[in-house]
C-alpha cells in the first residue's frame, strides 16, 4: 500500500472527495427515486390508506420478483474453464481453478450467511431482479494471516458510479449506520479515530467509501481508495497495486433501456431522465398495470363489504318503510302488525364491462411478466410443443438478469483470480468438492496457489434456472432425425450440456470405482472377508461345528476366486494345503480323479449338502425362517 503526497493534504481530500460524491448521487438523484417506488410496489406500500376508507393493493409484484429471483437462484451457478489453446500442463490445472472458484463461492456464502444475510446468491438474484446488481470483492488477510476471500452484496440505491470512455473510473457509496460498526470498520483495519469524536455520539453517521482511478502516467492506471465518515476522513487516500488499474466493484443494470442522456425540447413529449431506465425491475412494464389492479380490487372490496349481506327494511301498510338496516345493527326492537312486511332488496350489481376490464389487465400482466404456468399453477401435464413454447416466453423474460448475474459473478471471480495469482498471497485451503478416499462426492480442505491458476483462460458462469425441461423432447427430435444406434453426443457433452454436471472427471471416477466394487473377484473377496469373521466368532464361542462350515464356505469361495483369476496356481501356504484337503463333493472331477461321465448329479452340485447343514445350522439358532430356501 503506498500514500499518496504529502501535498494532498487530508482536509483537501475530505472535501474532493465529499464533493465529487455529491455530484455523483445528484447525477443518479432520478434512478433512486424510481428504486424507491417499485420497493414501494413490492412492499405493496405505495399507497397511503386515507382515513375511514379501505385500501388493498395486490401482490402480483411481490410474488413475480420473488419467483423469479428464487429461479435464478435455485441451483449454484457452473463455473467452467474451457480448454482452448492451452497446452497439456495448463490443461492439468483447469479442474483445479474450477475446485478453486468452487470452494471461493462457498466461502462467500458462510462469511456472507453469518453476518445476518440470506444466502449470498439469493440475495444477489434479488437485486438483480429488482434492476441491478452491485458486488464489492476484496481479499483480506485475517488476524492469523489466513487468506479470506469476501464478497459483499451492496445496495444498488447507495452506489454512484462515475463512466467515462475509459470505463469505471469513480466509485462513491454513501450509507448511514451506527457509531459501533464505524468503530468496529476502524479497528479492523487499523485506522485512528481521531477528530470523530463528535461523528461518534450521533445515533447514526453517514460514511462515504471512495473509490476512484488516476493516471498512471505511462504506466498501469492507479486505483485509490478512501472512507469518510461525517465528511470527515477515516480511511487516508491509499493506492492499491493489487487490483490491478480495476476498482472491485463489479455493478450492472439489468432489463433497462440502452439510451443515455438527452435532451428534448417539445415539453409536450414526456420522456423519464435516463438514469431512471438505468435498470429496471422484472415488473417495469406492469407499473401501471398493477395501480389499475389495485384501484378496481379496492372498489370491488368496499362494495363487497357494503353490500355482501342485502339492507332490511320494513314496510307498512301503506308501503312506507319504517325500520332501517341501522335500526336492526342498532338492535333496535321490531314490533310488526298484521299487513306489514320485512324484505331484502336485490343489492347492486356491476356492469359487465367491469369483467372484461379485469381480464383484459390479468393477461397484461402475465404478457408484462411471467406467465402463471410456469410456477405450476395449471396443475396437468404440458404436451411437448406448449413446454416449448411456455419456456421460450419465460427465458426471453428472464434473460436480462440471468446474463446480468452470470457476468457479475464472473466478474468477480476473475478479479479474485487475477489478485491472488499476481498478490502474493502464499497458499489457501478452501473447501471444495472432490474425489477423495474413495468415498466419492465430498467436501474437504484443498490447499491452492497461485501456480494452480492457468496462465490463459476464459470463465464462463452458467446459471441453471429451476424451470420445467424440455430435454427428453430434444433427444427424442433429434434421435428421429439421426436414425440409428449410434451415439449422438459424447460422455463429457452430455454431462455438462444436459445433465449440467460440474465435474465430469469426478463423476467418471466415480463410476470406474462402482465397476470396481460390482466384479465378482471383489464380491467374492468381501464375502471371504466376512465369512471369516462369522468363523472368529464361532471360534471365540466354542462352536466348532458352525466355525467348520465357515471354514468350508472360506475355502469353496477361494476356489471361485481361483476360478476368476484363470486358472492360476493354488496360493502357497496353509491356504494350498487346506484346497488339497477338500472332499471330493467340492473338488473338480479332474482333482478326484474321477472323469465328469462318471459323476453323480449329487457331486456335480457341491454345494447342495453343504448348504442343507448350514441352513438347519440358521433355523436351529433362529436366524433363518422355517420357510426359508
Amino acid at each position: 500500500m503506498v500514500t499518496m503526497t504529502e501535498a494532498d493534504s487530508i482536509l483537501e481530500t475530505a472535501s474532493r472527495v465529499a464533493g465529487r460524491a455529491n455530484a455523483a448521487r445528484a447525477l443518479w438523484r432520478e434512478r433512486n427515486t424510481q428504486m424507491l417506488f417499485d420497493r414501494a410496489i413490492y412492499n405493496m406500500t405505495y399507497k397511503k390508506v386515507a382515513r375511514g376508507q379501505e385500501l388493498y393493493l395486490t401482490n402480483e409484484a411481490r410474488a413475480l420478483t420473488d419467483k423469479t429471483s428464487e429461479v435464478l437462484a435455485a441451483r449454484q451457478p457452473i463455473i467452467r474453464l474451457p480448454v482452448t489453446v492451452q497446452r497439456e500442463p495448463e490443461r492439468r490445472k483447469m479442474s483445479g481453478g474450477e475446485r478453486f472458484m468452487d470452494g471461493i463461492l462457498r466461502e462467500i456464502n458462510i462469511r456472507w450467511r453469518r453476518q445476518g444475510h440470506n444466502a449470498w446468491l439469493a440475495d444477489a438474484a434479488w437485486y438483480t431482479t429488482m434492476g441491478s446488481v452491485c458486488i464489492y470483492r476484496r481479499i483480506v488477510r485475517g488476524r492469523g494471516g489466513e487468506v479470506q476471500f469476501h464478497a459483499d452484496v451492496w445496495d444498488p440505491i447507495q452506489v454512484f458510479p462515475v463512466y467515462t470512455g475509459g470505463g469505471l473510473t469513480e466509485l462513491y457509496r454513501i450509507y448511514r449506520t451506527t457509531p459501533i460498526e464505524v468503530r468496529t470498520l476502524a479497528q479492523a483495519n487499523g485506522w485512528p479515530l481521531d477528530g470523530l469524536t463528535g461523528e461518534l455520539e450521533k445515533d447514526a453517521v453517514e460514511i462515504t467509501n471512495a473509490f476512484w482511478v488516476e493516471d498512471g502516467g505511462g504506466s498501469a492506471p492507479a486505483v485509490y481508495a478512501c472512507t469518510l465518515v461525517g465528511g470527515k476522513v477515516l480511511q487516508p487516500p491509499s493506492e492499491y497495486e493489487h487490483w490491478n488499474g480495476r476498482i472491485p466493484v463489479a455493478i450492472y443494470p439489468a432489463g433497462g433501456t440502452p439510451y443515455r442522456g438527452f435532451d428534448y425540447e417539445d415539453g409536450n413529449v414526456m420522456i423519464p431522465d435516463w438514469p431512471t431506465s438505468w435498470g429496471q425491475p422484472i415488473f417495469a412494464a406492469n407499473r401501471e398495470v398493477y395501480k389499475a389492479l389495485d384501484k378496481i380490487i379496492t372498489w370491488e372490496m368496499r362494495l363487497t363489504r357494503k353490500y355482501a349481506l342485502p339492507m332490511a327494511v320494513e314496510y307498512t301498510e301503506q308501503g312506507e318503510a319504517r325500520v332501517t338496516t341501522r335500526d336492526i345493527e342498532t338492535g333496535a326492537v321490531v314490533h310488526m302488525k298484521v299487513g306489514e312486511k320485512l324484505e331484502y332488496p336485490n343489492p347492486p350489481t356491476m356492469p359487465q364491462e367491469r369483467r372484461e376490464i379485469l381480464q383484459y389487465l390479468g393477461g397484461a400482466a402475465q404478457r408484462g411478466g411471467i406467465s402463471n404456468i410456469a410456477f405450476g399453477e395449471l396443475g396437468m401435464e404440458l404436451p411437448g410443443v406448449a413446454v416449448e413454447r411456455l419456456l421460450a416466453a419465460t427465458k426471453s423474460t428472464l434473460l436480462p438478469y440471468q446474463e446480468t448475474l452470470e457476468f457479475a459473478i464472473s466478474d468477480m471471480l476473475l478479479g479474485f483470480l487475477e489478485e491472488f495469482k499476481r498478490g502474493g498471497y502464499g497458499k489457501v485451503k478452501l473447501a471444495v468438492k472432490q474425489n477423495y478416499g474413495g468415498e466419492g462426492l465430498q467436501v474437504f480442505d484443498e490447499e491452492f496457489s497461485a501456480k494452480d491458476i492457468p496462465q490463459t483462460t476464459y470463465l464462463a458462469v452458467q446459471l441453471p434456472m429451476g424451470l420445467p425441461d424440455n430435454m427428453i423432447q430434444k433427444m427424442t427430435m433429434a434421435r428421429t432425425a439421426i436414425p440409428g444406434n449410434q451415439p449422438l453426443l459424447d460422455v463429457i457433452t452430455i454431462m455438462e450440456d444436459i445433465l449440467n454436471v460440474a465435474d465430469p472427471d469426478l463423476v467418471l471416477d466415480r463410476i470406474q470405482e462402482m465397476l470396481v466394487q460390482a466384479n465378482p473377484g471383489i464380491q467374492a473377496a468381501k464375502a471371504i472377508r466376512e465369512l471369516r469373521k462369522l468363523r472368529n466368532d464361532a471360534a471365540q464361542m466354542g462352536d466348532t461345528e458352525y466355525a467348520g462350515l465357515m471354514e468350508k464356505l472360506i475355502e469353496a469361495q477361494l476356489v471361485q476366486v481361483q476360478t476368476l483369476l484363470g486358472g492360476a496356481s493354488a496360493p502357497p501356504g496353509p491356504v494350498a494345503a487346506r484346497q488339497r484337503e477338500l472332499p471330493p463333493g467340492v473338488q473338480s472331477p479332474e482333482e478326484s480323479g474321477a472323469s465328469p461321465d462318471q459323476m453323480m448329479p449329487q457331486q456335480r452340485q457341491p454345494t447342495g449338502p453343504l448348504m442343507n447343514r448350514l441352513q438347519g445350522m440358521l433355523k436351529s439358532r433362529g436366524m433363518m425362517p422355517t420357510g426359508g430356501a
